[in-house]
C-alpha cells in the first residue's frame, strides 16, 4: 500500500510541475521582454546640439551629442528582480530636463509594449513620446 501512495503522490506531483511549467510557457508568449529606447534630435537646424546623458541603476550609458535627425538607441531586457529603469538629462542650448524617466516598467507597459520600442523626440517644444515614431505626444515642456 506504501508504494501506490508514493507513486500516486509522486504522479500527482509531476502533474502539477507539467501544468505549472505550461501555463509559465503559455503567459510567456504574451509578455515582451526586451525593449529598445530611441532619443532623436527633433530639432529644426543645428545651431545648438542636443545633449544628453542616460543611466539606469545598473548601467551608465554615458554622455552623447546629438546634431539635427541623429538618433541615440539602446537595447536591454527587464531584470527579474527589479524594477527596469532608465533616465537621461535632456540639454539644448539654454534649456535642459534632468532626470527624465524614458523607460520603467509602468511606461514600457502602458506606451511602448507592442512594438518594444519607445521612441523619444526632442523639439523646440520639449520632450515627446511615440511607439511608432509616427505619432507623438508631448511629455515634457522645457
Amino acid at each position: 500500500m506504501c508504494n501506490n501512495h508514493n507513486i500516486l503522490t509522486i504522479a500527482f506531483l509531476c502533474m502539477i510541475w507539467v501544468t505549472s511549467c505550461v501555463s509559465v510557457s503559455n503567459a510567456l508568449l504574451y509578455w515582451r521582454f526586451s525593449y529598445t529606447v530611441h532619443i532623436m534630435n527633433g530639432m529644426p537646424d543645428n545651431g545648438k546640439p542636443l545633449k544628453i546623458k542616460c543611466w539606469s541603476n545598473q548601467d551608465d550609458l554615458g554622455h552623447h551629442t546629438l546634431w539635427k535627425g541623429q538618433e541615440f538607441k539602446f537595447d536591454f531586457s527587464l531584470h527579474w528582480v527589479w524594477k527596469t529603469k532608465f533616465d537621461c538629462d535632456f540639454h539644448w542650448g539654454s534649456k535642459s530636463l534632468k532626470n527624465i524617466r524614458v523607460f520603467s516598467n509602468a511606461i514600457g507597459f502602458d506606451h511602448c509594449y507592442f512594438t518594444g520600442h519607445c521612441y523619444w523626440k526632442a523639439t523646440p517644444n520639449g520632450i515627446h513620446l511615440s511607439d511608432n515614431s509616427r505619432d507623438w505626444a508631448l511629455w515634457y515642456k522645457w
